[in-house]
């Protein structure tokens, strides 16, 4: 690549080198090697470049140019090092806490940013206002007591409110998935629709609330297994994306070099919140618990499989059940920042939903 392409290329996207960049890429480097590769890559990330322009940049130009010649392997594991370390919330970048102050007293007078909110009013209180950007959230519980259930309501009221979601899930078939939703949103029994057992009345019900849900932006996808494929995902959506539900936590495929499973969990856990730090939106994960011993109740050490996802998480909800109960617990263990609280709430079987007596969107729209 010649001087001239080079200037074209950055030209093209309105990009005007400084002298040092430019005297750098002309002249290659002879000392301070890796230090000026990473300077560079910095530089153009800094400034917009997309990495394939940068590698072609550095290793047609400057890397030729460098005494000895650089590698264009080192050039592009620098490159993809620093697309990892962004994609996983990790860029490490120190500023000045002036900085840092100045941007803090410039956003008091301004309004917060939009929470996601749930279904759960009382429970938006408590977080004044719902999920936040950046945020990494819990919702754990045992097998069978409804959390898959809980995540979809709260899915659907995120798209009610104007949010762009997605739901991954490991665990359920996208059609199990809408069939969930339509019993939730029609109240139709989940096992007619199963089992296709309905009449005109549930059909009326059912093509009422498929309108209904049709309108909302909400994703689904069952496809995808690895942690690889859930950022690829969230990356494809990063323009429209504002809320992530991923069912569930211990499902989704690590670092095949990690051998170990706790460090599997801690590794996905802290990919996940790497995504919402990096995208600026709540993630939402569904986690199992251990089993708690005999009279103890859920607490925040339930967490299945590792101590430290109560470290990675912002914040962390516990939903507890008996098998066949109506009556269920929806305790929030922990929110940076904010207090913890215990929320008594109902669970209607037929329709695989949960709701808080009086405060019910679903029950108002259906009077």
């Amino acid at each position: 690549m010649t001087d001239h392409d080079i200037k074209h290329k950055l030209k093209e996207r309105g990009f005007a080198s400084p002298s040092w960049v430019w005297d750098t890429l002309k002249d290659g480097a002879e000392t301070l090697r890796d230090e000026t590769v990473e300077s560079l890559v910095r530089f153009f990330d800094d400034h917009n470049i997309p990495p394939d322009v940068t590698k072609q940049i550095l290793c047609e130009g400057f890397a030729q140019r460098s005494r000895p010649p650089i590698s264009p392997l080192d050039i592009i594991k620098a490159v993809d090092a620093l697309s990892k370390r962004k994609a996983e919330g990790r860029e490490v970048k120190a500023v000045p806490i002036a900085d840092v102050l100045l941007e803090v007293q410039g956003s008091l007078d301004k309004p917060l940013e939009p929470a996601v909110p749930t279904h759960i009013l009382t429970l938006n209180d408590k977080l004044d206002g719902g999920f936040r950007p950046g945020e990494l959230i819990f919702l754990a519980a045992g097998p069978g007591v409804g959390k898959s259930a809980l995540a979809v309501l709260w899915a659907i009221a995120s798209g009610e409110a104007g949010f762009p979601t997605l739901i991954i899930s490991m665990e359920m078939m996208n059609e199990a998935l809408a069939r969930r939703a339509l019993a939730q949103r029609g109240r139709v029994s989940a096992s007619l629709i199963r089992r296709r057992e309905l009449n005109q009345y549930h059909i009326e019900r059912i093509v009422k609330a498929s309108t209904e849900l049709s309108r909302l932006p909400i994703l689904l996808c069952d496809t995808a297994q690895t942690l690889d494929e859930v950022r690829s995902l969230c990356e494809t959506h990063r323009n429209t994306l504002k809320f992530l539900v991923v069912d569930y936590l211990q499902l989704i495929g690590s670092d095949r070099t990690i051998t170990e499973r706790r460090h599997q969990v801690e590794h996905v856990s802290k990919a996940l919140k790497g995504i919402a730090k990096s995208s600026r939106i709540p993630v939402l994960c569904l986690s199992a618990v251990k089993r708690p011993d005999k009279d103890k109740s859920l607490s925040m050490t339930s967490l299945r499989e590792s101590g430290m996802l109560e470290h990675d998480a912002d914040t962390i909800l516990l939903l507890d059940r008996a098998v066949n109960a109506s009556s269920a617990t929806l305790i929030l263990t922990k929110q940076r920042d904010g207090p913890t609280a215990k929320l008594d709430i109902e669970f209607e079987g037929k329709y695989v939903r949960f709701f808080e007596k009086g405060n019910d969107e679903n029950e108002r729209r259906l009077i």
